[in-house]
């Protein structure tokens, strides 16, 4: 049986190693004592990696025809979430501040509003740049400031996006995977979006080193969005 938690930390990932790591470590600093961590993977046997942890993680396979698909394989983890509110990381994300779940929560006044933070990324050149940033050294390394909403490092209530029906699966495919219209809807349903910059994690961005099939590009994604409205 589980325990009941306040937040829930969904995190997706394709991924056939243990890229997870730098996320674990993170979330293993976090001085937040309610949380859980969905790991909802396309990838069997990732589990082995997961290691001990403080906090309950909760590892789920989705199978899909092999095309990584984020928007369902968040939307599955959307179902099997029992914290108040949700947060989603990234699997190459880690989180700066050991209170970042902490200000999350209060931010969110016991999840009734959503909460949108801001995310460096950081594109290494190489597999040497790679192992850097991995063990944290992210001098010299070019990067740039993102904020959600919401590709990772943004919190909603569960019971908002049990209400909008989790995120638009028709901006599934890769790159740019973005539900552009998630926040509106979001808003429509009642939800208010508290935008915070000042609390800021990383994303390690490393797609252009283990290339996927069939990716689809922001603009892409962008034509899509603005057919439909």
């Amino acid at each position: 049986m589980r325990q009941m938690v306040k937040i829930s930390v969904l995190l997706c990932t394709y991924r056939p190693y243990p890229s997870t790591k730098p996320c674990f470590d993170s979330l293993d600093k976090q001085d937040f004592g309610s949380f859980e961590v969905l790991l909802v993977s396309q990838t069997s046997g990732l589990s082995k990696h997961i290691g001990e942890h403080a906090y309950p993680v909760h590892y789920k396979t989705f199978h899909s025809d092999g095309t990584y698909r984020p928007c369902r394989v968040r939307n599955y983890g959307i179902y099997i979430c029992e914290g108040k509110l949700v947060f989603f990381l990234h699997d190459f994300t880690s989180l700066d501040d050991k209170d970042f779940l902490t200000k999350v929560w209060e931010m969110s006044q016991d999840a009734s509003r959503g909460v949108s933070t801001k995310y460096s990324v950081i594109e290494p050149a190489s597999m040497e740049e790679l192992a850097r940033c991995m063990n944290g050294n992210r001098e010299g390394l070019k990067q740039w400031y993102v904020t959600g909403f919401t590709c990772c490092s943004d919190a909603v209530p569960l019971v908002y996006l049990k209400e909008v029906n989790g995120f638009d699966e028709e901006f599934d495919g890769g790159h740019g995977y973005d539900d552009f219209d998630l926040k509106r809807r979001l808003e429509k349903a009642g939800c208010s979006i508290h935008d915070d910059e000042s609390l800021s994690s990383c994303k390690i961005k490393v797609e252009q080193l283990y290339p996927l099939k069939y990716l689809r590009s922001g603009h892409e994604n962008k034509v899509i969005y603005d057919r439909k409205v």
